[in-house]
């Protein structure tokens, strides 16, 4: 695997403030812990089910990648998320739950768009800016 390839999915996970990158069959692949204080079912929990945002870029070098991301939020930051990433050219394609028993309740937020990694990562970190 190139330097390129692995330098560019490290940019981007620097982009995002993330913890982890990886790049698996030419998609940079970057996760990033919230650091939140869930329970489900009463019980604690630190599940990368639970509290791990995701990004991949496919292919990592190209000027129109597949850009997908999954946000994990609580429930009172997902109005402030959607109104900073609206008319930036990413596609708000799902937005659920994944769990009925937690607390605090969190929503997920699936983005999408065919655009440059870097452009997008910008796009997204500064919507998340202030929620950690």
């Amino acid at each position: 695997m190139s330097c390129n390839k692995k330098c560019s999915c490290k940019k981007l996970k620097k982009i995002l403030k993330a913890d982890h990158s990886r790049v698996k069959n030419n998609t940079c692949i970057v996760n990033k812990d919230r650091k939140i204080k869930v329970k489900i079912l009463g019980k604690h929990t630190k599940s990368p089910l639970v509290i791990q945002n995701e990004f991949t870029f496919n292919p990592v070098n190209s000027k129109h990648s597949l850009c997908l991301a999954e946000l994990v939020l609580k429930q009172k930051e997902v109005k402030k998320v959607i109104n900073r990433i609206s008319n930036k050219g990413i596609i708000v394609s799902a937005l659920n739950n994944h769990w009925l028993q937690d607390h605090p309740h969190l929503i997920y937020l699936n983005l999408e768009a065919v655009q440059k990694p870097k452009n997008f990562a910008k796009k997204v970190a500064k919507a998340l800016k202030g929620i950690k």
